[in-house]
């Protein structure tokens, strides 16, 4: 898994590459912890993601309920249909908003 990010004021990109498993979870979770501060906009650029498991939702999850207490926004943009199915079949996307391709 690749994550790149981008910071501009209180809005937050996060682009994912490869695949988010319990190997690579707890990198993308450090990923955004280690720059969400003060951000009020949250966006997941999942274009280049191939695959998503329990514990890499897991870390939506959380950060989709850190931006509800803040009153801020997450969004998941550019994802494969793959992933999207993935989303759809746990019930996030009733919950989040999400983007496909």
């Amino acid at each position: 898994m690749n994550v790149s990010t981008v910071k501009e004021k209180n809005s937050l990109t996060l682009f994912l590459s490869g695949r988010v498993d319990t190997n690579t979870a707890r990198e993308f979770e450090l990923a955004v912890e280690d720059n969400i501060a003060d951000v009020k906009e949250l966006t997941f650029d999942l274009e280049g993601l191939d695959y998503v498991s329990s514990a890499g939702l897991r870390v939506f999850l959380k950060y989709q309920k850190a931006m509800d207490r803040v009153g801020g926004s997450m969004k998941i943009t550019r994802v494969k249909q793959d992933v999207y199915e993935i989303f759809e079949m746990i019930g996030f996307s009733d919950i989040m908003t999400i983007e496909r391709v």
